[in-house]
């Protein structure tokens, strides 16, 4: 069941549902962190699901695998959702989703992942004769280093969505809907540092080089 939420946060997180959004990117590209996430496969787990590095690039059924290419990230929402929650996701897994965006990290108290999405993120194109999608504001998640190599390259993390604020009087957001938009870093970083229940996942480097995910 936690592996399901994971997915099902990542869904939310992909398509900025109830999670905070900014009109354009708060960071610039000199204010990314100088410890990088390595690159490769990654895992995102949750309790109980064991992960460990290998140059096979096997997973458990219970984890899902994000690749990580030169400040990009590439994932498969809809495959992941049928992959954890059988036949009957298969619904939810029709839904246009997108599989990549470049993204920043930046040094903070959690770190913070910029999502930058806009042109870097690939969405599924629109049925013939259907105007085009909008792209995708910019979308933030947080993450707490647990590991990282000599060279300074993280190996292991735990990441959580930034979400909206409850209802009411926010500075520094404009709260409208399920999504909200985050006008200033220090709201952005107070945000942050609220841990969501049952949305945190662990995130395990598996190998160098991206690879289909095997079960195991």
């Amino acid at each position: 069941m936690k592996s399901a939420l994971l997915v099902l946060g990542l869904s939310a997180m992909a398509l900025s549902g109830c999670a905070v959004v900014s009109d354009a990117p708060l960071f610039g590209a000199d204010q990314a962190s100088p410890r990088p996430l390595a690159d490769g496969l990654w895992a995102l787990s949750g309790p109980g699901c064991e992960v460990r590095a290998n140059l096979a690039g096997d997973l458990p059924d219970c984890a899902i695998p994000v690749s990580i290419e030169h400040g990009v990230m590439h994932w498969d929402t809809a495959a992941a959702l049928v992959r954890t929650l059988g036949g009957g996701a298969r619904a939810l897994s029709a839904l246009p989703m997108p599989k990549t965006s470049a993204f920043r990290l930046i040094d903070g108290d959690p770190d913070i992942i910029e999502v930058l999405n806009g042109e870097t993120n690939q969405m599924p194109p629109p049925p013939p004769g259907t105007p085009p999608r909008p792209p995708l504001k910019p979308s933030y998640l947080a993450l707490k280093v647990v590991h990282a190599e000599a060279g300074g390259r993280i190996d292991r993390a735990v990441m959580w969505p930034v979400l909206c604020p409850p209802e009411g009087d926010h500075p520094g957001f404009d709260v409208s809907g399920p999504a909200c938009r985050v006008q200033t870093v220090q709201a952005l970083r107070e945000r942050a540092g609220h841990l969501p229940p049952g949305l945190s996942y662990d995130m395990t480097w598996i190998r160098a080089a991206p690879v289909a995910a095997k079960s195991g």
